[in-house]
């Protein structure tokens, strides 16, 4: 079994120098078959680095390790003891050495090149701040409790895959208070977009399929629906009734 030390929250490691290029950032918290399958789809079809930031008790730490030993310069392993959803994405956004940072989740699997649409759309405007695989808007008509699936310029992207621009997301993280990814996602969206920046999807489908998400189906379901309440009742209070941030509605 391989050894290796888990580093505190003060000692996680700030990128020095950032160079041009994509990073993806995982958070590895078990299910140690679909990490490896989703880490071996972004060596095939990607050039990008890929950042591994391990908060897991179970196997997939030993593999996290094992990854990066086997592809020195390719892939990073972060182990740390247990972070937050929020705190764990502010940690890979910083560790991060690209001008772009993918956050993805590891039930997201490519079945080709789906980084390059992304990185061409984000670096088409200076005013993007991050674009996804999958965007949704606020239905107005529902108080805020309710949205449906967009493309294009859209209110919030979903964390399944967004791809951000590293500078932005450091200045404008996700709420240090979200625990859990459940609507955590929408809030971040909404801190960016409340900053001036725009959110974008391509109108064109990506080469990327959904396995099973274990942040949801797999979590603890009393914890998961608590803290996904706190996220979009934290929303809500921080955001309801400024239209103004959303994105352009088509005139009908």
């Amino acid at each position: 079994m391989m050894t290796f030390k888990r580093i505190s929250a003060a000692e996680l490691p700030v990128a020095q120098k950032v160079f041009p290029g994509v990073t993806v950032g995982l958070i590895v918290d078990g299910w140690a078959d679909d990490l490896l399958d989703c880490v071996n789809r972004y060596l095939k079809h990607t050039s990008a680095k890929i950042l591994l930031l391990d908060i897991a008790t179970d196997e997939s730490s030993q593999l996290s390790e094992k990854l990066a030993i086997e592809n020195p310069g390719r892939i990073r392993t972060i182990h740390i003891d247990k972070l937050g959803w929020s705190k764990s994405v502010i940690a890979l956004l910083k560790a991060a050495d690209t001008e772009l940072v993918a956050i993805a989740d590891i039930s997201t699997l490519l079945t080709g090149d789906a980084l390059s649409p992304l990185i061409e759309l984000i670096n088409e405007n200076e005013d993007t701040a991050a674009v996804g695989w999958r965007g949704v808007n606020i239905d107005l008509n529902s108080n805020w409790f309710e949205s449906v699936p967009a493309r294009g310029e859209v209110d919030q992207l979903l964390g399944y895959l967004i791809l951000v621009k590293r500078e932005i997301g450091i200045a404008y993280p996700p709420d240090k208070d979200a625990r859990f990814y459940r609507n955590a996602d929408l809030e971040w969206s909404l801190i960016l977009r409340d900053a001036g920046y725009q959110l974008l999807t391509p109108q064109n489908e990506l080469p990327l399929i959904q396995s099973r998400h274990h942040g949801y189906f797999d979590s603890d379901e009393s914890y998961r629906d608590k803290e996904s309440k706190k996220n979009y009742n934290r929303m809500l209070n921080r955001f309801r009734g400024k239209d103004k941030i959303l994105a352009p509605r088509q005139q009908t």
